[in-house]
C-alpha cells in the first residue's frame, strides 16, 4: 500500500487530456497557467490603450473644433466692438503671454496630479474662456476672456497622457497620430464656425464652443484614468508634489538633450511663424485672394497636413532614427523657405503649403517624441508643458519681426530669414548628433 501511495505522489493525473505528467509537471503547469494569465493582461492592456488612444483623439478633434471656431468668430467680434489694429496686436500678444507663463507650470500639474485632472480642467478653462468671449461687450472684456487661458493647454495634456502610456518604439507614432485628428477638427471647425458666425452671430458660436469644451471635458473626467504614468514613485516628498517648482524645472534644463531639443524646437518654430504671422496678408494684398478662397486655401493646408501623416510620416517614423528624421525636416523647410521668395503666382502658394506642411508636421512628431525620450518618465508632463512654453515664446517674439521685415523688406525677404535659421539648425543638429536616440 506504501509503495502504490510512492506512486501516486509521484504522478499527477492530467484531467483535460489523462496523460499522466510528473510531480515536476505541476511547476509546468502553473508556470503555463501564469503565462496565460500574463498573455491575457496584456491583451487586456493592449485594449484599454486603444481604448484611451481612441478617447485622446476624439478629444483632440473636439479641441481643434473649438479653436478654429473660436478664432474664426474672434475677428468679427472685434470688429463689432470697433477694436483697433494696435488693441488687436496687444491680445494676441496678451494670450501668448499667458500661455507661455502657463506652459511649464501645467506640465508639473499634470506630473503630480495625473493626465485625467490636467485634461478636465485645460477643457474647462477653454470653455470658461469662450463663454466669457459671448458675453464681452469691450475691449476689457476681451483681455479678461483671456485669463483663463492660462490654464488651458489641451494639447499638451494629449501629448502627456500619449507618452505616458507609450514606449519609445511606438511613440513617435502615436504622438505622430495626433498630427491627424488636429487638421480634422480644424476643417469641421472651419465649415462649422463659418456657418454659425454668418447665419447666428459671433455669440452663438462663443456658446457652442463652449458646449463642446464641456462635453471634452466630460469625456476626459469619465475615461481617462487618475493616472496614466506606468511607473509612479508614491513616496513622494512635498517638494516633489509642488506645481510651483522652478528647481524641478531647471532640473529638466541641465539634461543636455533635453536643452539641446527645445532651443532646437523654438528655432524651427521661429522660422516658421516669421511667416506664418504675415501670411493672411500675403494672401490676401499680395495674391489677391478673396475669404472664400483664402477658407478653401485654409481647408487645403488642414487636408494636405492630414494626408502626409498618415501616407509618409507615420511611415518615417517607424523605420528611422529622430536624428535622420530632424535632419529631413530642416531640409524640406528650407527649401519651402526658398521657395517662399521667389512666390509671384497663386499656384506658388499651393507648391509652397505642400513642402511646408510635410517639414513642419515632420518636425514636430518627431521633436516631441524625442524630447519624451530624453526625460524621465515620471516628468514627461513638464517637458511637454515646457515645450509649449517655447511655442508660445515664439508667438511673443516674431510677429514685430515678421512685421517689420514686410513693411520694409518685402515679403521675399521673410523666407530668406526662415531658411537661413533651418540651416543653422542643421549645423547643429550636426554637431550634437550623439545626444539623440
Amino acid at each position: 500500500m506504501r509503495l502504490i501511495a510512492n506512486m501516486i505522489s509521484r504522478k499527477t493525473i492530467d484531467i483535460s487530456n489523462g496523460v499522466p505528467v510528473r510531480n515536476g509537471g505541476g511547476r509546468l503547469l502553473d508556470k503555463h497557467l501564469a503565462t496565460g494569465h500574463n498573455r491575457h493582461e496584456s491583451l487586456e492592456q493592449t485594449k484599454n490603450r486603444k481604448h484611451l488612444m481612441t478617447v485622446v483623439h476624439v478629444s483632440s478633434v473636439l479641441h481643434s473644433t473649438c479653436v478654429t471656431m473660436k478664432k474664426g468668430a474672434l475677428p468679427y467680434l472685434a470688429k463689432r466692438l470697433e477694436i483697433s489694429n494696435t488693441l488687436w496686436g496687444h491680445l494676441i500678444t496678451t494670450t501668448a503671454l499667458l500661455q507661455f507663463l502657463g506652459g511649464p507650470l501645467f506640465g508639473r500639474f499634470g506630473d503630480v496630479y495625473g493626465g485625467r485632472l490636467s485634461l478636465t480642467v485645460s477643457c474647462v478653462a477653454m470653455a470658461t474662456s469662450a463663454a466669457m468671449l459671448s458675453i464681452s461687450t469691450s475691449y476689457p472684456g476681451l483681455l479678461l476672456s483671456k485669463v483663463p487661458l492660462v490654464f488651458s493647454h489641451v494639447p499638451t495634456a494629449h501629448q502627456m497622457v500619449i507618452s505616458d502610456v507609450t514606449d519609445d518604439a511606438s511613440r513617435a507614432v502615436e504622438l505622430g497620430a495626433l498630427r491627424v485628428s488636429m487638421p480634422v477638427g480644424n476643417m469641421i471647425g472651419s465649415a462649422l464656425g463659418g456657418i454659425l458666425t454668418e447665419t447666428y452671430g459671433t455669440t452663438t458660436t462663443f456658446l457652442f464652443t463652449a458646449m463642446l469644451s464641456c462635453v471634452s471635458a466630460v469625456l476626459a473626467w469619465t475615461y481617462i484614468p487618475v493616472q496614466t504614468k506606468q511607473r509612479r514613485d508614491k513616496r513622494l516628498s512635498p517638494k516633489k508634489r509642488e506645481i510651483v517648482n522652478f528647481r524641478e524645472i531647471a532640473r529638466l534644463l541641465k539634461i543636455p538633450a533635453v536643452a539641446h531639443l527645445l532651443g532646437i524646437k523654438f528655432a524651427f518654430i521661429f522660422a516658421n511663424m516669421i511667416i506664418l504671422n504675415s501670411y493672411p496678408i500675403i494672401v490676401r494684398d499680395t495674391f489677391g485672394m478673396g475669404p472664400q478662397e483664402a477658407g478653401i486655401f485654409a481647408m487645403y493646408n488642414s487636408m494636405v497636413a492630414v494626408v502626409f501623416q498618415m501616407v509618409a510620416i507615420r511611415p518615417l517614423t517607424r523605420r528611422y532614427r529622430d536624428f535622420h528624421l530632424m535632419l529631413l525636416s530642416s531640409l524640406v523647410l528650407t527649401s519651402s523657405y526658398v521657395i517662399a521668395t521667389v512666390m509671384t503666382e497663386r499656384w506658388h502658394l499651393y507648391i509652397f503649403a505642400v513642402s511646408r506642411s510635410f517639414g513642419v508636421n515632420l518636425r514636430n512628431t518627431v521633436i516631441m517624441a524625442a524630447l519624451s525620450k530624453a526625460s524621465p518618465r515620471e516628468d514627461t508632463g513638464a517637458v511637454m508643458g515646457l515645450g509649449a512654453m517655447v511655442v508660445s515664446l515664439t508667438q511673443v517674439v516674431s510677429p514685430p519681426i515678421s512685421a517689420y521685415i514686410l513693411d520694409h523688406v518685402g515679403y521675399p525677404f521673410l523666407g530668406v530669414t526662415s531658411a537661413t535659421i533651418t540651416v543653422m539648425v542643421a549645423v547643429f543638429i550636426l554637431m550634437t548628433k550623439d545626444e539623440f536616440r
